[in-house]
């Protein structure tokens, strides 16, 4: 009788353990890079029918470098969120992205995690030397998972690296046709566009006033009052409408704005065709912009991204005929 008791005992310890603090016990979730949701700040992991999932959309990755030793510091708590869960089965991306969920595999428990996450961004080049993209590795620095009552601290342990490209391509073509700017009758802005991208000189037209062919001027951004050079993306293909009109059609709407914080521009008069007239070249020199439609400070140069011609000293704007 004391075997049979010793037996059911035996049983009802095995039965009362907790599933999901054994799973914790086989945490490993460092082989390969995460996966994202689209493109959303929703990022995940599977290891076998774990998964491990990000919620960065109170503080998006910020494509900025950060120095060596010193990561940027995310807090998980509200905003952002980390989760652990174990299913019945294999998850799949539908599993974690779809709205509602697959009725199957079935999630098995659910732990949901605080504390706090470092992000190390690096600069990620091609073989030219032209930046392609953001490459942030994540490590969980100190998270404590909570379910009904129980808590699992990890530790130091590392998600991966998430690659963010740049999400722009800053390329206004380099034929004949592409080199000629245009103007702005209602506002006095000079530009070109391609696509759902436009590059914009927006400086007074009196700077063009009194130079006779021949004649080269330079401009430090940092002494004009206007906005100078500003670069434009948009959620959608666009017109020249979308840069002259005073009120702008509704949609595409701009997505990013930067503006130029530092460089030269450089103005060659020249000759027009015919030999009535001037017209201007107009190449910018060691340009950097920062980004001003969010606090993130991020910039880039545009050496960063073109691969200037032999003989070049900076990036050719183009052709400007008054």
């Amino acid at each position: 009788m004391k075997k049979i008791f010793g037996l059911i005992a035996a049983l009802i310890l095995v039965m009362g353990c907790d599933d999901g603090e054994m799973s914790f016990n086989t945490f490993n979730f460092s082989n390969g890079n995460p996966a994202s949701c689209g493109n959303s700040n929703l990022y995940y992991k599977i290891n076998g029918s774990e998964v491990l999932i990000i919620d960065l959309s109170g503080s998006p990755l910020i494509n900025v470098p950060t120095e060596d030793g010193l990561p940027r510091l995310v807090t998980i708590g509200a905003t952002n969120t980390i989760t652990y869960r174990n299913y019945d089965g294999t998850p799949t991306s539908a599993s974690i992205c779809n709205f509602p969920a697959p009725a199957s595999p079935g999630v098995i428990e659910e732990w949901s995690g605080e504390g706090t996450l470092s992000i190390e961004t690096d600069i990620v080049e091609n073989s030219n030397g032209i930046i392609t993209g953001y490459s942030h590795k994540i490590t969980l620095l100190d998270i404590s998972f909570s379910r009904d009552g129980e808590t699992t601290r990890i530790v130091d342990n590392e998600f991966g690296s998430v690659v963010v490209p740049i999400s722009f391509t800053f390329n206004f073509g380099v034929e004949e046709a592409d080199l000629q700017l245009k103007t702005c009758t209602e506002n006095d802005l000079i530009f070109k566009r391609k696509a759902r991208e436009a590059l914009i000189l927006n400086i007074d037209p009196d700077v063009f006033s009194d130079n006779v062919a021949g004649s080269t001027d330079t401009i430090n951004i940092t002494d004009l009052e206007d906005e100078g050079v500003i670069f434009l993306v948009y959620d959608g293909s666009i017109t020249d409408t979308h840069i002259c009109s005073v009120i702008a059609p509704i949609t595409p709407n701009i997505t990013e704005r930067w503006e130029a914080t530092a460089g030269t521009i450089t103005i060659n008069t020249v000759a027009a065709s015919g030999g009535t007239g001037v017209n201007h070249e107009i190449t910018f020199t060691n340009m950097v912009f920062t980004k001003v439609s969010d606090t993130s400070g991020q910039t880039f140069a545009i050496s960063d991204l073109i691969v200037p011609e032999p003989g070049e000293t900076g990036y050719y704007f183009g052709l400007y005929v008054p």
